[in-house]
């Protein structure tokens, strides 16, 4: 009988968990990162992969040595039930890359995005968009077999409320009401690790997200992610073909 009702209890604690999880609408994530780590002019980088909560297509190519300029799709989902929670986000930058010696590469991305995020649940259904800009820094070590980097990107997000269809008063709906009055900060810090060989390898990715807003919002809080990075030397096969 006491196993019978643990059973249950632990049945009762585990529903109310999923539940409140795929009731909650994203309104930030944080999206896997665009790191290049340019090595010098004509390079083209590209890479196509897949988080915990969202799928990302990334590029970038390196105008002169030392300016780079990249673009990112993002299509984040909701890991319990996607039709609960779904976003897109493009990201368009540019920024200065540098390497030390044959190793070590840092870079710094300034950039623009605009997404839009759609939530329908049980407290209200809802489509919201927003403007961001951000800075990403890196620092990183990249060889010809192993790269690694650490970089602490810095957001800012300002939301516009298209659509909020009220099903149930709750302090989600205040959060609404009121989101559109501030800007939104945060900080994400990342860690990216490749591996492989030269102009392929296997990338893995943890990202952070630090709110630095006092003001209440729904948003994921970490992503891990796998992706497929591949370099072109542009140069290499231009200077082949003279």
């Amino acid at each position: 009988m006491k196993h019978k009702t643990g059973m249950s209890l632990l049945i009762g604690i585990s529903s109310i968990f999923i539940f409140n999880n795929s009731c909650k609408t994203d309104f930030y994530w944080p999206s896997i990162q665009n790191v290049p780590l340019l090595k010098e002019k004509n390079e083209l980088m590209g890479a196509v992969g897949t988080g915990f909560i969202d799928m990302n297509i990334q590029g970038a190519y390196s105008i002169t040595n030392h300016i780079g300029c990249q673009l990112t799709y993002n299509d984040h989902y909701d890991p319990f039930s996607s039709a609960f929670s779904s976003g897109q986000l493009f990201e368009v930058g540019l920024g200065y890359y540098l390497r030390h010696e044959k190793y070590l590469a840092f870079e710094t991305y300034g950039g623009y995005g605009y997404g839009q995020i759609h939530g329908d649940n049980y407290y209200n259904r809802s489509v919201v968009n927003f403007n961001q800009i951000y800075l990403q820094p890196s620092i990183g070590f990249t060889s010809d077999y192993f790269d690694l980097a650490f970089t602490p990107k810095i957001t800012k997000v300002d939301y516009i409320v298209k659509e909020n269809i009220v099903n149930h008063q709750s302090t989600h709906n205040d959060l609404m009401l009121n989101m559109d009055k501030q800007s939104y900060y945060f900080i994400e810090p990342g860690i990216t690790v490749r591996a492989g060989y030269k102009f392929i390898k296997l990338q893995f990715q943890y990202v952070e997200v630090l709110k630095q807003n006092k003001q209440d919002l729904d948003y994921s809080r970490i992503n891990y992610s796998f992706s497929l990075f591949i370099t072109i030397p542009l140069k290499n096969i231009t200077d082949n073909n003279k």
